[in-house]
């Protein structure tokens, strides 16, 4: 099994090289965290969004506003 995030499936990718009997299963629940429609954006786009400021105020692990969500 394997987090969608891309460098997690490369580890996988490279884990399973050679072993064709085992398929490679991506879920969705399995990730960092989630960021709504930030996700896959650009900083510098980012930075021009007013919840952007609210990024630095909020602990690691805290619940952000975040667009979409």
């Amino acid at each position: 099994m394997s987090s969608p995030l891309e460098r997690c499936r490369q580890t996988s990718d490279v884990l399973l090289e050679g072993r064709k009997d085992i398929p490679l299963h991506v879920d969705e629940r399995v990730g960092e965290c989630r960021y709504g429609d930030w996700t896959g954006q650009e900083l510098k786009k980012l930075v021009k969004d007013p919840l952007w400021k609210v990024v630095p105020a909020t602990s690691v692990g805290g619940d952000l506003p975040r667009p979409g969500r």
